[in-house]
């Protein structure tokens, strides 16, 4: 659930995929959509902002985590203006290829019949969407909007925080999370018309136990001592940023800890 920047809206997510726009001074929902991802919706968000890159004005936006993807909505139109993906390691390049579409909104008649039967529909499969659950699911998320350079930080049940830049791969990353021997992500970028954008992360499977080099080998060689790994060993569930007095970035995981990072 995400309360809009006026206070008169209220916007929710299901587990079933459903996105509801809440009228808060008469207590009514105004619109419902269902997302093409058929994806639980772990989190949501809103801001009311311009985007002068892409030539629009100010208006509303919901940013949705539905899975390995979080899609950033335009509630004007209902049109995915970006979304960031997430692929899953075990797949093939040609598998991937076919998911890389944005997703998209599809707007439900709210108490006809169409609805009531997608919500019958919805509940009698959600167990079976549970069992198609991604690998990685985005369970947390950050983000500055209405400036020059806006960015995105996200958090997911596999224990890595990315940075995603809005236009830019070159400037995307990924903060924590990578193991020893892992190798580095591919970040790609693929452009819709009318200036609508998908931004993907190809995240390089861990390497197996016997690939990876004994950590009694520094010390039998004389290496000395080996700097811990500064990573969160399971899924992160929230995000902070602190922009004053200091720059940091508070997370929390599953692990039980919570990490500052500056």
């Amino acid at each position: 659930m995400s309360l809009g920047h006026d206070r008169n809206w209220v916007l929710t997510g299901t587990n079933e995929g459903f996105l509801g726009l809440w009228d808060v001074r008469f207590s009514r929902m105004v619109k419902l959509w269902t997302i093409s991802t058929a994806q639980p919706i772990n989190r949501l968000a809103t801001t009311y902002a311009a985007f002068a890159s892409r030539g629009l004005g100010p208006r509303p936006f919901a940013f949705a985590a539905c899975g390995s993807d979080c899609g950033m909505y335009d509630l004007a139109d209902g049109v995915c203006r970006q979304s960031f993906r997430v692929l899953d390691p075990h797949e093939g390049y040609g598998q991937s290829i076919s998911r890389l579409k944005l997703p998209e909104l599809h707007e439900v008649s709210i108490g006809t019949r169409q609805s009531r039967t997608l919500l019958r529909e919805a509940k009698a499969s959600s167990l079976r969407h549970q069992n198609e659950l991604p690998v990685a699911s985005i369970n947390a998320m950050l983000g500055v909007m209405g400036h020059e350079q806006p960015f995105l930080m996200t958090g997911g049940s596999d224990a890595h925080l990315r940075f995603w830049d809005f236009s830019t791969t070159t400037k995307c990353y990924t903060i924590s999370g990578q193991v020893a021997g892992q190798p580095r992500p591919a970040f790609e970028r693929v452009d819709f018309q009318p200036a609508n954008r998908l931004m993907v992360c190809r995240q390089s499977a861990a390497p197996r136990l016997n690939e990876l080099e004994s950590s009694r080998v520094p010390r039998r060689m004389h290496r000395g001592m080996i700097r811990a790994e500064n990573r969160h060993r399971d899924s992160i569930q929230d995000l902070k940023l602190i922009q004053g007095p200091t720059q940091a970035l508070i997370s929390c995981s599953r692990d039980g800890s919570i990490k500052l990072w500056r």
